[in-house]
């Protein structure tokens, strides 16, 4: 085996391993009802932005996981909101005995 086919096999291998961890980490994030962003997927897995949008095999189970949390919301959201709204109705029967 040549220095160039050996070079190009681990390659290969660096890719197959950043393309399973990437996938690996959107499941979890899934598993977990954690929402989804490439930010995220950045700081977990230290790939780059380009790699999420470029690679077809990733971009593929991303957007399908993305499909899958359409409509869901992050749960710091939903616990902000409930503080407002116990400040709103705590605000209110103050002022109106």
């Amino acid at each position: 085996m040549s220095k160039y086919e050996k070079m190009v096999a681990c390659n290969r291998k660096s890719s197959a391993d950043k393309i399973e961890l990437a996938k690996k980490t959107i499941f979890k994030m899934l598993d977990e009802g954690e929402k989804i962003t490439i930010p995220k997927l950045i700081a977990k897995t230290g790939l780059s932005r380009g790699f999420f949008y470029k690679n077809p095999i990733v971009r593929s189970t991303l957007d399908k996981a993305l499909e899958q949390q359409v409509g869901m919301t992050d749960p710091r959201k939903n616990i902000l909101d409930m503080a407002m709204d116990n400040e709103i109705v705590v605000s209110f029967f103050i002022l109106c005995p």
